[in-house]
């Protein structure tokens, strides 16, 4: 980097001499002409230096102006003589060289800081990239945590329903269940030898929630999972067993669910 602004620098110093010495040679007012030219195109070299750090516009931002016209400074439309014609011609050259450095060099000043504007023009679209992204991932967790709650709340509603609704219809009688001892007076088709294991397990829950007065959660949930294992159990040979039998058994295994359920809700 530092090698090639060497060589920038070099060049334009060159070319500055170069039109000095032409500016020399010319007659004085085309002289000052030339002049300007050069300092002009000196102005907008210096203008494309590198800027100092990012984000920074590379120097002020240069405002073009015109080159002056060839025939500026003529007072009259022909020459006189031949050296006069000659000379005219000579710094009209001069002239036109000086106004396409000068060109030149501000359309580069001008291409450089467009590049800018560009450069800066999509830092600030990828920030707002960003920044839309941000604001959708934020959207998306809002919506899911209502989801979620909505989700939430819906089983709240459905666990409450099946204890208190369902309790209703697959109530069992006071024959059937003790409520204060936790004693579960079982179907006789229940009362199989191959039933015993699933039997044991919920005398043993409904006596820990009925009559130790341990109502809790975790227990229900046990006793639920009791009697759905139970169910599944007695649905394996269901083709060898009574039809109302069995569905009076499934009906009393629903029963002992819904009431165990149900007795933490009252608690």
């Amino acid at each position: 980097m530092a090698t090639t602004t060497t060589s920038n620098e070099t060049a334009n110093d060159t070319t500055v001499i170069s039109f000095v010495r032409l500016a020399r040679r010319c007659t004085p007012h085309l002289g000052c002409l030339a002049v300007l030219a050069v300092a002009a195109v000196a102005t907008a070299a210096a203008a494309q230096t590198e800027p100092g750090s990012y984000g920074e516009p590379p120097g002020p931002f240069h405002q073009p102006v015109a080159p002056y016209p060839v025939e500026m400074g003529f007072s009259q439309h022909h020459s006189s003589t031949f050296a006069e014609g000659w000379s005219r011609g000579r710094a009209a050259l001069v002239q036109a060289e000086g106004n396409f450095r000068l060109s030149q060099a501000q359309a580069g000043v001008i291409n450089e800081q467009g590049r800018w504007i560009n450069r800066i023009n999509d830092l600030e679209q990828t920030r707002a990239l960003y920044a839309q992204q941000e604001l959708w991932r934020e959207n998306r967790d809002r919506e899911q945590l209502l989801r979620d709650e909505r989700s939430a709340n819906g089983a709240a509603k459905l666990a409450l329903r099946e204890r208190t609704l369902y309790h209703s219809v697959y109530q069992l009688s006071a024959g059937q269940l003790d409520r204060e001892s936790g004693v579960i007076n079982w179907p006789e088709l229940l009362l199989a030898e191959e039933c015993f294991e699933y039997r044991e397990r919920l005398d043993e829950l409904f006596r820990e929630q009925l009559a130790y007065g341990a109502a809790t959660e975790s227990t229900a949930q046990e006793i639920a999972r009791c009697t759905k294992q139970f169910q599944r159990a007695l649905q394996n040979d269901c083709d060898s067993l009574p039809r109302d039998a069995y569905s009076a058994a499934q009906r009393f295994l629903l029963g002992l669910k819904y009431e165990a359920l149900h007795h933490v809700v009252l608690s």
